[in-house]
C-alpha cells in the first residue's frame, strides 16, 4: 500500500483541487453574471427615463407650439378684423358722399321744379327752407 496510496492520494488531491477551481469559477461567472444583469437593468432603466425625458420635451414642445399658434392666430384675427373694420369705415364714407350727392340733386331738381312753376314767392321760400332744413 504503501507504493500504491501516494499516487491514489496525489490523484485525488488533484482532482479535489479540480473541483475547487471549477466551483470558483462557477462562483466568479455566477458573479459576473449578477453584474452584468445589474449593469443591464440600470441601462434599461437609463434608457426608460430617457424615453420619458424625451416624450416631456416633447410634450412641451407641443405645447409651446400650440400656445405660440394661438397667439398668432389671434393677432391674425384682430388684424383682419381691424382690416375689415377700415374697409367698413371707408365703404360708409363712400356711401355717405354718394348719398349725400343724390340729395343734393334732388334739392336741387325740386328747388328747379320750383322755380320753373313760379309759384308764390312765400310759398317757394317755405318749400326751399323746409328742403335745406331736411338736409
Amino acid at each position: 500500500m504503501k507504493y500504491i496510496w501516494p499516487p491514489i492520494m496525489a490523484a485525488i488531491e488533484k482532482r479535489q483541487k479540480e473541483i475547487a477551481e471549477e466551483f470558483a469559477s462557477v462562483e466568479r461567472a455566477k458573479k459576473d453574471l449578477q453584474r452584468a444583469n445589474a449593469d443591464a437593468i440600470e441601462k434599461v432603466n437609463k434608457a426608460i427615463n430617457q424615453a420619458l425625458l424625451i416624450t416631456e420635451q416633447a410634450n412641451q414642445s407641443r405645447l409651446q407650439i400650440l400656445h405660440e399658434a394661438k397667439i398668432e392666430a389671434e393677432a391674425e384675427r384682430m388684424r383682419i378684423i381691424a382690416q375689415a373694420q377700415s374697409i367698413i369705415t371707408v365703404e360708409l364714407l363712400r356711401v355717405r358722399e354718394e348719398l349725400h350727392k343724390k340729395v343734393s340733386m334732388l334739392v336741387l331738381t325740386g328747388v328747379n321744379k320750383i322755380i320753373e312753376r313760379s309759384m308764390d314767392e312765400t310759398i317757394d321760400s317755405d318749400i326751399i327752407d323746409k328742403l335745406i332744413s331736411k338736409l
